[in-house]
């Protein structure tokens, strides 16, 4: 036997040392400039839909206000008026349509009912439209949950998109 042992006699690994230097690769700075690009036009885009959304926002804080002062019989007719009106307005800013302005009982309520949602078109009637100059506040008032529904219903489905 030897006595030294040999694998005393080894010395311990030595890793290179690692070499970060700058510049980085050109891969590298095309990853990075087009992780910019991406973000800004992510940015951009939110920016735009949010801006874009702010009417509707608005017309549904006044809904809810319409429907917190609707709190009986008598005050049906006004909350309808209402209610007709900010339709009207908020179609005609996104429309950008003069004639919605003019469009009675009936064409109103079938251009409100063609451009709700496809999922909700059965089930919103806005009746309102035909309902608001009958001059019968016990009906208007019967029919409260489902008008403000309706409305909700075309607010929210509506995203701020123009109609043909």
């Amino acid at each position: 036997m030897n006595p030294q042992d040999p694998l005393a006699q080894l010395r311990p690994l030595q890793l290179p040392e690692a070499d970060f230097s700058w510049p980085l690769a050109p891969g590298w700075w095309l990853l990075a400039a087009l992780t910019c690009i991406a973000l800004i036009a992510a940015i951009s885009a939110l920016s735009r839909y949010y801006q874009r959304r702010a009417v509707l926002r608005q017309a549904r804080a006044e809904l809810r206000k319409i429907a917190d002062r609707w709190c009986d019989s008598a005050s049906s007719e006004d909350a309808v008026v209402a209610i007709n009106a900010l339709l009207k307005a908020t179609a005609l800013h996104y429309q950008k349509d003069p004639t919605i302005a003019s469009f009675a009982q009936k064409q109103w309520q079938e251009w409100l009912q063609n451009t709700t949602v496809k999922r909700h078109q059965d089930t919103c009637k806005f009746d309102f439209a035909s309902q608001l100059y009958s001059g019968n506040q016990t009906l208007l008032w019967s029919n409260r949950e489902a008008t403000l529904q309706d409305c909700e219903r075309w607010l929210a489905g509506h995203k701020g998109r123009h109609y043909a």
